[in-house]
């Protein structure tokens, strides 16, 4: 693609962006920034924290040491580097002749009875130390490879090696979080202890002073020649897995997982430390445990300032090292692969990645290029300064929902002379891109090209770039695809009546303090308890109010486009053929009204989804759903043929009750104004249309008011009386 103006690739954006949108029923799937892009695949591309896709440095992999795990890297004086891992522990050394397009040639240097090699130091004299675990031994091996046991520790693992300016070997342990120092005659002490669980990391500054990183308090100590200490930082996290010294002085630190819980009481006991992840001879190597609460990496200025420059949820880094062609920081990392580069600005670079699980070890080589170790499998790469010729990337899959017709595609990039970003499409109806997918399109020549991809539920897009200069890059930053969503009808899922006799309470109001008889109706699609709840216990999610003559109904509807929903409300008596509008343009899922108009008698409702809010008029769909029947009943029932009839002191009331709609629910007399009391039918069921009451009571001598009241299912009430003489 030739050199475009950036600002100018933005505002046709942003215009077209403006024309899309301006179609309801036309989508954009825009991908932007670090999180969207973090999501894809990434071949020889690096990928900023403001979301741009780089060409990456230039990785190549100098050796294959055929090691499972690499957990140290050090260099001597003629360019030699030497590898350390297991198991069963062994140092490699590689000659630091050879082609850039060939893989060095590797010799075995040492080979241990013990597990690992865990770390490696180089003196003045190209004389290798190196450190096996667990229950370690200091081997010494001169330039010819012969080896001896130099020092035994009395530790169970050695993390970190050093060499101080007077020659003495520096030596950092678990599980007592020791330092040794060691002589040259092999002769050792102990020179300082953390009081930590593990001195895990160690480096030296220019003044002497060891910078030690610690576990579990997740501290880090500056310990001067002298032997005395000072705590420098205390990390938010548990074990400091890296430290290293910048040439102004700052102290990087990066520390992994999430420190436990304090205990409750002073002096109580801590959970032991995990131990080191190693592989026993013919077993296959295991996977490192996962580290809770992923990583962070600080900075220590020269005054002491600390802060946080970094942070990940997922990575765990293993090891840190200075980029000298950048000035950034390098973190190694797992359980992707991963090397980011830390900016002094705080902005970072997920700057490559390796073809294995965990990078272990960085060491910044005396000619300025950067070294990487590998674990799961082992390797050893070798980061350039010059950028990768080519570099792809491939989105995640979008999701559609529903088959699409894709439309163009817009793209923010830009390339120099020599330099291409090119795009491409592909679709498809499953999840994984497969080779049931469309093939690959052919490149879109400019930003506002129609996709050529063939409709479908998913697509994917591609970008590959390239340059001729190693020192140029082109970059990538935004991607839009147009999509036309098939439209859908909405479905309504359930349609319920609500109980008679109440109202959905109005939302705004508070309710008065003397607050009326309130349902909860239970949510729509949930399993309906085996017994059915007695009126008025009805377990409800939406408030109701009693309110005489009311009937609600409410709904569930969903719409596989995502389209906004208007519906309207139906009604028709169960002798009627055509349907009467209640209530149209309704935006909630639930509706009620006052039936006190309606003729008695027995209905049924029907609900409609429209998505037409969302599309035009013509290409709008429907659905229905009915529910019902049920009851209007505004008319009270009748009492008839009332009369009281003397039994001496003993009176029997003797009359019929009949309600044309709906069954008589119960009966009351009140005696003389007292308290309403119950009565009984003839039959002592009330479950008819119809019912007779003749019951005793007991009025006593004299003149009595006797009144009676009778409700129907949809407590309409009637009342009637009677006077009564002894």
């Amino acid at each position: 693609m030739a050199m475009m103006n950036k600002i100018a690739i933005l505002g046709f954006l942003l215009a077209a962006s403006a024309f899309l949108l301006a179609d309801s029923t036309t989508r954009v799937w825009e991908q932007k920034g670090f999180e969207d892009f973090d999501k894809g695949a990434v071949q020889k591309l690096s990928l900023s924290s403001e979301g741009k896709l780089l060409l990456a440095p230039r990785l190549r992999q100098l050796a294959d040491p055929q090691l499972t795990y690499i957990w140290a890297l050090a260099e001597d004086s003629r360019g030699n580097i030497y590898v350390g891992g297991g198991s069963p522990a062994k140092i490699l050394r590689i000659p630091p002749a050879g082609s850039a397009k060939q893989e060095a040639k590797v010799e075995t240097f040492f080979q241990g009875k013990e597990l690992e090699v865990h770390a490696l130091a180089v003196d003045a004299d190209d004389t290798v130390f190196a450190a096996t675990s667990p229950d370690p031994k200091i081997y010494k091996i001169t330039r010819d490879g012969k080896s001896a046991v130099f020092f035994e520790p009395k530790a169970k693992y050695v993390w970190a090696l050093a060499l101080d300016k007077a020659g003495g070997l520096l030596v950092a342990t678990g599980d007592k979080g020791e330092i040794y120092r060691v002589d040259r005659k092999g002769e050792g002490k102990l020179f300082y202890s953390t009081s930590e669980t593990h001195a895990r990391s160690m480096a030296l500054d220019r003044s002497g002073n060891i910078i030690v990183g610690s576990d579990p308090g997740g501290l880090i100590f500056r310990v001067t020649p002298e032997g005395r200490g000072f705590v420098l930082y205390q990390a938010a996290k548990k074990e400091v897995t890296a430290v290293e010294v910048a040439p102004d002085g700052s102290i990087y630190a990066a520390a992994v997982g999430d420190k436990p819980p304090r205990p409750p009481t002073a002096g109580a006991a801590q959970p032991p430390p995990p131990a080191p992840v190693v592989a026993m001879p013919g077993a296959p190597p295991p996977a490192p445990p996962p580290v809770a609460g992923g990583s962070e990496v600080y900075r220590i200025y020269p005054d002491g300032a600390p802060r946080r420059i970094w942070a990940s949820r997922e990575e765990v880094v293993y090891a840190l090292a200075l980029r000298p062609a950048s000035g950034g920081l390098l973190a190694g990392s797992g359980n992707k692969g991963k090397i980011t580069e830390i900016r002094e600005d705080d902005s970072f670079l997920s700057l490559v990645k390796a073809q294995a699980t965990q990078v272990t070890a960085l060491l910044r080589r005396r000619s300025g290029t950067v070294l990487a170790a590998t674990s799961n499998s082992g390797r050893l790469l070798e980061i350039g300064t010059a950028y990768e010729p080519e570099g792809w990337y491939e989105s995640e899959a979008f999701d559609a929902r529903v088959f699409a017709r894709w439309g163009r595609i817009f793209w923010r990039a830009e390339a120099g002379p020599g330099a291409v970003v090119a795009l491409y499409t592909r679709s498809g109806n499953m999840d994984s891109p497969d080779n049931n997918w469309s093939p690959w399109s052919a490149a879109y020549r400019a930003p506002g090209d129609h996709s050529t991809s063939p409709g479908g539920r998913f697509i994917q897009w591609k970008a590959v770039l390239t340059s001729t200069d190693g020192d140029k890059t082109p970059w990538l930053d935004t991607v839009e695809i147009a999509y036309l969503p098939r439209n859908l009808p909405p479905v309504i899922d359930a349609v319920e009546l609500t109980p008679g006799g109440y109202r959905f309470q109005p939302t705004g109001i508070v309710p008065p303090v003397a607050q009326p008889q309130m349902l909860t109706l239970p949510p729509l699609l949930q399993p309906r308890p085996a017994q059915p709840p007695q009126p008025p216990r009805i377990e409800l999610s939406a408030n109701l109010q009693a309110q005489k003559g009311w009937q609600g109904v409410r709904w569930a509807a969903h719409d596989d486009n995502d389209d906004t929903l208007s519906y309207a409300v139906y009604f028709r008596a169960r002798d009627e053929k055509n349907w009467k509008l209640l209530k149209d343009k309704l935006a909630d899922k639930f509706y009620a009204w006052d039936s006190t108009a309606f003729p008695d008698g027995v209905y049924y409702v029907k609900v409609v989804a429209s998505d037409a809010p969302s599309n035009v008029e013509t290409e709008a769909l429907t659905d229905e759903r009915e529910a019902g029947p049920f009851l209007v009943d505004n008319t009270p029932p009748a009492i008839g043929a009332l009369k009281a009839v003397n039994e001496g002191y003993r009176q029997r009331i003797v009359f019929h009750a009949a309600d044309a709609a709906s069954p008589i629910k119960r009966a009351e007399y009140s005696l003389d104004g007292a308290d309403w009391k119950p009565m009984l039918t003839t039959t002592r069921l009330s479950d008819s249309l119809e019912e007779d009451y003749d019951f005793p009571i007991e009025a006593g001598s004299g003149e009595h008011t006797i009144a009676v009241r009778v409700y129907d299912r949809v407590d309409n009430m009637a009342i009637a009386r009677v006077v009564v003489r002894n």
